[in-house]
């Protein structure tokens, strides 16, 4: 009798040891596998190039100063974008404008560069006006702020007095430090001709050319 209580008892503690080394160990693993032993950190790098963009762009690239009259006895000065359609030097004549007023190019930095701008024309001011009298021969820009809000994107240079296309083919200042910031990034362009008594009859088409340059640094 002795004997098998004791046996009994012994399994008993077998089995008790196994359940509290098992108990144990599952304890045991799942400290491991939510506690903080130890860490260790790496880094890297992400690395983006953006390349310069130098690029301008004329969203309104057409001056129409439509049909001109001339006046037998004087000169008359015709400005694209002058409020009432009329001569500065006449009000009794006046360019029939086929599109309204003001009529003007209108040029935009589209690019992330600030750049320098020259203007220039494939004629000359006296070949586009082409009257034989000596009297005064002009065909010439002007910039200045966006009209209709200001904006005015040239920092510092803007050419705001017409000058005259002298020369054909000549690049002209127009604007230094023309700016790439958003809702500022714009200028109007005008036009101006005079008209002697003589000026020769026909169409006048010139072709505008604006260059950009990148400002180094």
């Amino acid at each position: 009798m002795d004997e098998e209580i004791s046996n009994k008892g012994l399994a008993v503690l077998l089995v008790l040891a196994i359940v509290v080394s098992i108990g144990g160990t599952l304890i045991s693993l799942n400290r491991i596998g939510t506690g903080i032993t130890g860490y260790v950190t790496q880094t890297g790098t992400a690395t983006l190039n953006i390349q310069e963009l130098v690029q301008i762009t004329l969203t309104d690239a057409s001056v129409n100063f439509g049909t001109c009259a001339l006046n037998s006895s004087t000169v008359l000065t015709y400005i694209s974008n002058s409020t009432n359609n009329q001569s500065l030097e006449d009000p009794a004549s006046q360019c029939s404008f086929p599109d309204g007023v003001p009529d003007v190019f209108t040029l935009e930095n589209t690019g992330n560069k600030n750049v320098n701008l020259t203007i220039g024309s494939d004629t000359s001011a006296a070949d586009f006006v082409n009257a034989p009298s000596q009297e005064l021969k002009t065909f010439a820009f002007a910039g200045m702020p966006r009209i209709g809000t200001g904006e005015i994107g040239c920092v510092d240079g803007l050419q705001n007095s017409f000058t005259n296309f002298t020369a054909a083919e000549t690049p002209y200042l127009l604007c230094n430090n023309f700016t790439t910031v958003t809702n500022a990034d714009e200028i109007d362009i005008a036009f101006m001709v005079t008209l002697p008594p003589d000026a020769a009859s026909g169409q006048r088409v010139a072709t505008i050319t604006i260059t950009a340059e990148n400002i180094q640094g």
